[in-house]
Order: C-alpha cells, then structure tokens, then sequence
C-alpha cells in the first residue's frame, strides 16, 4: 500500500471536508444566533427529509464500480458514463419517492415549499458522488476537494446574503441548492474526459449486473440509514422544531468528527483491493494496521469532544443551543464501536 498516496488523498479530502464542515458551521451560527432556534429547527427538518434520499441514492453503487474500475482502467471509458447515469435515474426515482411522501407529512407550509425545492441535493449528489468513482479509483481526490471548496465559499456567501436581508427558509434552502449545482458541475467537468461518445449512456445489462453486486450493499445502507435518520425524522413528526435543531446541531458536530475515519478508508480503499488481489497476507497485515490506528483516533477524538463539548457550542452557537452537547455525548461514545 503506497502510504504516501493514501496520505496526500486523505489530507484533500479532510481540507474539502474541512471546507464544507466550517461553511455548515458559518450557516448554523448565522440562523441560530441571527434567526433563533426555530428557524434553524426547521431548516434542520428540511435536511433530516432529504439528506436519506442522498444517502440511500449510492446502493452501494460506487463501491461496487471503483472496484471494477481498480482491477481495470480501461473499464472507465467503456462503463463510466453509463454508471454516472445509473446515478442520475436513481436519483430521479428518489426524488420522485420523495414528492409522492411530502403531502401527507405534519409539516408547516414554508417548510414543505422547502423541501420541493432541496429535493434537487438529491440530484447534485448523485452526480458529485458519480464522479467521486473517478476520483477514488484514480486517487485524485484533489480535484474533488476543489468543486468542494468553491461550492462551500458559494453557499456561505448566498446564505448570508438571505440572512442578512431576513430572506427566509426557502432562500436559505436555494442558495444550498445553487452552491451544490456548482459542486455537481465542476465535478463533472472535471472527469468529462471518460464519458466518450462511443460508450452507452444507457447499458441495461450492466446496470443490472452493478445493481446485483450492489444489492447487498444497497439494501444494508437502506437499512443503516433508516437506523441512523429514524431518530431525526421522528423528532420532526413529533417533537418543535427548536427540539429538532437541537438534536440535530449534535448530529451536524458528531457528522464532521467521523471526517477522519471516513476519508482514510476512502483513501485506502483501492489499494486494499490491490493487495487482497496480490496477497492476502499483505492486505491482512496492511488492514491489521489501518484498524489500529483508526481505533487510537477514535479514543483520542471522543475523550476531546466530552471534555470540551460544552463550552465549544456555548461559546460557538450560544446559549440557547448549549442542550446539543448531551446528544453529542451519547454519539461520540459509539466511536468506540
């Protein structure tokens, strides 16, 4: 496993990373301290709706064909373009799913106008994460973490723009949605060199063949994500919106600690396949390795974030926001696991 590849990818992930965590942090300091709490508790609604259909839009989709595209190079320009579309029909389908749901939920009028038009994440997504298979085969997160860093600037701009004038929601929502559009186009344009005329757009045959190997991972991160969003989503059926933005600033802080962790197994990921291709006493011994030292991060985050919590959303978000840190207590300790 070539360390010095693995570290350079992981560094611009956790610098893109690092761009689109502090923009959020920016946009959550501006609502809850500008807005109030309620606001900022409906604008947490709107991503707790949306943010599963995204998730949920992968089905294990890049997993499956940065592998293929690992073992082969040449599989980018004959498959790549068909996958990116498998993407986009995905997420068409989920945004859909999404539209059908909308009418029958509790929610306030501003807040479903909200959600019909972030449900275009969904797509901007589907077309960034696409992209990231080129990426992450060919370690050249670099260009991914610069869509990133240009569409993080784009969004704290226009966000702060709505607030400042008291914009409101939907326009706090569309400037996310414009910044995210930059993302999925920048990303685009920057792999637009594998999507050749000659390959299919759309290849029937091997969108079932990826969506079989997928389905395993499909269906477990359909099951991990209704786990992980069942808590938020029923927060916003049952409980205020200043309940919900609570909890959810929390998740939001817990979210950007798992920076880390995340961006090294991306990062390592298509040299462990190598290696398990080449040896497996490599691959056990270079896994064996990445194990340790993600589980010494882990102690070392979480025994920072509890001693330090408290006073980080004090003094960040303000008082009214300081409750986050119980939830962010109960969170950071599952790092262990």
């Amino acid at each position: 496993m070539s360390k010095k590849i693995i570290v350079s990818n992981t560094i611009y992930q956790l610098i893109g990373k690092l761009f689109t965590t502090v923009s959020t942090l920016l946009v959550t300091v501006f609502i809850t301290r500008k807005l109030g709490a309620v606001t900022f508790g409906e604008f947490s609604i709107v991503l707790s709706y949306i943010t599963p259909l995204f998730i949920i839009c992968d089905f294990g989709v890049n997993a499956i064909v940065a592998k293929e595209f690992a073992k082969d190079k040449n599989a980018i320009y004959t498959h790549f373009k068909s996958a990116l579309f498998l993407r986009i029909v995905i997420s068409w389908g989920l945004i859909a799913l999404g539209l059908s749901i909308l009418p029958f939920t509790p929610y306030s009028l501003v807040v479903k106008t909200s959600i019909l038009i972030g449900m275009l994440l969904v797509f901007t997504q589907a077309v960034f994460n696409g992209c990231n298979i080129i990426f992450q085969t060919n370690s050249s997160y670099k260009f991914a973490t610069y869509a990133q860093i240009i569409s993080s600037v784009l969004a704290v701009l226009l966000v702060s723009i709505s607030i400042n004038y008291h914009l409101g929601l939907l326009y706090i929502v569309g400037s996310f949605v414009l910044a995210n559009l930059s993302l999925a186009f920048i990303s685009y344009y920057t792999v637009r060199k594998y999507v050749t005329p000659r390959a299919k757009l759309v290849n029937f045959n091997y969108w079932k063949k990826t969506l079989t190997d997928s389905s395993p991972l499909g269906l477990a991160l359909i099951l991990n994500t209704f786990m992980v969003a069942s808590d938020r989503l029923l927060l916003s059926f049952l409980a205020t919106p200043t309940d919900v933005g609570i909890y959810s600033l929390a998740y939001k802080i817990f979210d950007g600690i798992l920076v880390v962790p995340t961006f090294m197994m991306n990062s390592a990921y298509p040299f462990l396949v190598k290696k398990l291709t080449a040896s497996s006493a490599d691959f056990k011994l270079s896994l064996n390795r990445l194990v340790k030292t993600l589980f010494g991060l882990s102690i070392l985050i979480s025994v920072v974030i509890i001693l330090s919590g408290r006073f980080a959303i004090s003094f960040i978000w303000g008082i009214e926001m300081v409750s986050a840190y119980y939830p962010l207590a109960v969170l950071v300790s599952g790092l262990f696991t």
